[in-house]
């Protein structure tokens, strides 16, 4: 081969042949596309509801700000008496940063359980967070480092999950629960249970491979099953009308002429999104939680049931 083309053809091959749709080829725009989203600012979005619900957003957890923007977050709604956490539409990231996360919000307690393969070795690795240090123990080899403080406290969580909470952002939902920090509201999530190390290149490419699987810390392996909700919210119906609301969007914005069987149907949609209590479509106002969005006024009603329990004597 001797032209950065055919090389690139031959590895796409390679790695097509394996039949694993985490693993692939970044070519050199793809791969400081990544480093950009590693810049990332504003991943995280807060904000005090009823004066005492505390909500924050992460939308990813491959931004190197996610962990000082969520701790700016939590300190800015200390007066909150809990915490709503929307993992919703969040694909997930770094699993370092997941961790210093979930050290923002529990005490201590087991993280994660990776089983996988480096260099030809299998090896198996666990996460746990201790009162004073966070502790990677690799094939019976433990390490400590200083940890990140729980500025959460003992505020109860709640977290929302939707179809789209995938891999890492599935993990912290999971670690929280098990943990019995978190109850869980929405539906169903993704179930990404497997992890990828990424190889980079002097000249600007990089290869990401499927290297092991993880496991919760109450033993569940999520991979194509996800996380069923401690709530669950069915959102099949919505998921439907939010589709051919898109569709007929697309329609129209490309000067369509819509057939009295599609007037019919943006009909039924108008008519789903008032008996759903508002909109339907991902708009800034439902991703930030000031619409009307039936995942968090579940999850509030959630905290409040809880709130109310932790007040009785």
């Amino acid at each position: 081969m001797k032209t950065h083309e055919s090389a690139n053809a031959a590895i796409n091959a390679m790695l097509d042949s394996l039949a694993d749709e985490y693993t692939f080829y970044r070519d050199e725009s793809t791969t400081v596309e990544k480093r950009v989203l590693q810049q990332q600012t504003k991943v995280v979005d807060h904000k005090m509801l009823d004066g005492q619900v505390g909500y924050i957003h992460i939308a990813t957890f491959n931004s190197v700000n996610c962990v000082p923007e969520t701790a700016r977050a939590l300190i800015e709604l200390k007066e909150a008496r809990g915490i709503v956490l929307d993992l919703r539409d969040n694909w997930g990231g770094s699993i370092a940063t997941t961790f210093d996360v979930f050290s923002l919000l529990a005490n201590s307690g087991k993280f994660v359980t990776m089983k996988g393969t480096t260099d030809n070795l299998a090896y198996s690795e666990e996460m746990m967070l201790g009162v004073d240090s966070a502790i990677s123990t690799l094939d019976g080899v433990r390490a400590e480092k200083q940890r990140l403080d729980n500025v959460a406290g003992q505020k109860p969580i709640v977290v929302l999950v939707d179809e789209n909470t995938k891999s890492a952002a599935e993990m912290l939902a999971g670690a929280l629960r098990d943990n019995g920090r978190a109850t869980i509201v929405g539906a169903r999530t993704y179930g990404k249970g497997i992890v990828q190390r990424v190889w980079e290149f002097p000249n600007n490419t990089s290869i990401k491979i499927s290297s092991a699987r993880y496991y919760l810390p109450g033993g569940a392996y999520i991979h194509r099953v996800g996380l069923m909700p401690d709530l669950f919210i069915d959102t099949s119906a919505l998921q439907k009308v939010k589709n051919s609301g898109r569709t007929l969007a697309r329609h129209s914005a490309r000067g369509f002429k819509l057939s009295s069987s599609r007037h019919k149907l943006a009909g039924l949609i108008q008519a789903e999104q008032t008996s759903a209590g508002g909109r339907l479509s991902a708009d800034s106002d439902e991703v930030s939680g000031t619409g009307r969005d039936r995942f968090l006024s579940e999850a509030r009603m959630v905290l409040r049931r809880k709130l109310v329990s932790l007040a009785k004597p």
